[in-house]
């Protein structure tokens, strides 16, 4: 019964006088709007989902999407990935215009599902487990389809586009080992004679970028010099960018993005002590900088720029200290956290109509299970959180004062030591300890001796830390270990 037919009956039976009612009429009527108020919000959140924040397509998939790409040509959304059905029809690829669903021609398109996708002089290319362009009949692979060839992304460069990747034997044997390649008329050449500096086929490029009329080139690149997971054409010559990118593990470049106008360069890197690349740092064309402290977590898979913030996704739990489930947003002083719950990892990110699109493995929202794979954004009234401090981009000279700075013992029991030998007291420190959730503990930060600041950690549990000292303007950031 619709809520305008109940007050109509309870104002009839009020006039007829028909029944005796116990209460004042006006707080049954009160009590009985309350009442259908509730429940309807109840079966609206049963019905259509509990998220407030992000709205459920009106498709449906059965697995992760991994690129969103808006179409120009088209004025479609072009979304591949791992699923396998989309509405029940068979395809790991479709057309989206904001309101249904549409299908290439050609049945390659099952069963192969696609990393990039990008227009060339017209053409539609995909790349995936090999290259391909299309036609109206479907998919025509333009490398050999004997070889393995892993393309992962694609760039447009003076009208020449450009594919970067893990490639095995090529049909030009002349660039069997060099993962940065340019197309021509379906020819295969190397990029400005890379492959005379990345000569081992493992290598693996995932993101091309042009910035500041250099060719930035960054993935997986084991150290050659100074280079280090990145390196830069600079119209003459390849060279090193500040060093490379400064790790501790196996560090993978997944994603660049030009942005306020600094390289922003994100995937997978732990910063090393005194370092301060976090999954994520930046290039102002002269110097590495810091983004924030960075995240915490993981990897970060994509960056998109959307309201003039830079949008982040991937695996991880905090960014800039705060907490941050997966994805979180950089305006370019701090980030802020969306405040929403993904029960698994976000993959990609996609701007289609002025609207965001998300893609993960995410099988809920937000306790919403009706959103599963892929969403959009709609905002609604919600309050982000934001770290409260914003992070200064760390410079030569800086690195030279971090350099200074040792955190001992790591990992520690009872007691955690900062020694500054450029100094430490109270009027020119600031320290802060967040668990690995991002929530800040309470310690007891004890005294300062001989340049060094004795911090009491025994009432901590047992876990990973993060230590979080300023010193005169500056912070530096450490995680250890409590046993």
């Amino acid at each position: 019964m619709r809520l305008m037919s109940v007050l109509f009956l309870l104002d009839f039976i009020s006039s007829r006088q028909l029944i005796k009612i116990p209460m004042p009429l006006n707080l049954l009527k009160n009590s009985f709007i309350l009442f259908i108020l509730i429940l309807g919000q109840f079966l609206f959140n049963q019905s259509f989902g509990q998220s407030i924040h992000w709205q459920k397509l009106p498709l449906k998939i059965n697995k992760t999407p991994r690129i969103f790409y808006s179409d120009s040509l088209t004025g479609k959304l072009i979304v591949s990935g791992e699923f396998t059905e989309v509405d029940s029809f068979l395809s790991n690829t479709f057309l989206f215009n904001g309101n249904k669903v549409s299908f290439f021609n050609g049945s390659n398109f099952k069963f192969q599902p696609f990393d990039i996708i990008k227009r060339n002089n017209g053409q539609l290319f995909f790349g995936g487990d090999g290259l391909y362009i299309y036609a109206d009949t479907g998919l025509i692979r333009v490398d050999s389809n004997k070889n393995s060839n892993q393309v992962i992304t694609l760039f447009e460069n003076n009208n020449q586009l450009l594919i970067g990747g893990i490639f095995g034997n090529s049909i030009n044997p002349k660039i069997q080992y060099a993962p940065v390649s340019i197309l021509d008329q379906f020819n295969w050449h190397p990029l400005y004679g890379i492959d005379t500096i990345l000569k081992d086929k493992s290598y693996g490029i995932s993101s091309i970028i042009s910035y500041k009329n250099e060719l930035f080139v960054a993935g997986n690149i084991s150290p050659i010099g100074k280079i280090k997971e990145i390196l830069k054409w600079d119209n003459t010559k390849w060279t090193d960018v500040g060093g490379g990118i400064p790790g501790i593990g196996d560090e993978w470049v997944t994603d660049m993005e030009i942005y306020k106008g600094e390289l922003y360069v994100a995937g997978r890197f732990l910063r090393a002590t005194g370092a301060i690349d976090n999954n994520i740092i930046r290039w102002d064309g002269t110097q590495w900088k810091d983004v924030g402290g960075g995240v915490e977590g993981t990897m970060i898979y994509d960056m998109q720029i959307f309201d003039n913030e830079l949008w982040v996704v991937g695996k991880f739990y905090a960014a800039g200290g705060i907490p941050a489930d997966n994805i979180a947003k950089w305006d370019g002083t701090k980030w802020c956290s969306l405040g929403s719950k993904f029960n698994n990892g976000l993959v990609c990110l996609g701007v289609y109509k002025n609207e965001l699109y998300l893609g993960g493995g995410f099988t809920s929202i937000d306790g919403d299970t009706s959103i599963k794979y892929i969403a959009k954004w709609i905002g609604g009234n919600y309050t982000d959180t934001c770290a409260v401090k914003s992070y200064v981009g760390i410079n030569e000279s800086e690195r030279s004062n971090f350099a200074s700075i040792s955190v001992y013992p790591n990992p520690c029991h009872n007691k955690l030591i900062i020694r500054n030998v450029n100094g430490i007291n109270n009027q020119n420190t600031d320290l802060k300890i967040y668990n690995s959730i991002g929530q800040e503990m309470v310690v007891n930060k004890g005294d300062f001796i001989n340049n060094e600041l004795i911090i009491d950690v025994k009432n901590l549990k047992a876990g990973i830390y993060i230590c979080e000292y300023e010193f005169n303007h500056q912070i530096f950031r450490m995680k250890f270990q409590k046993d």
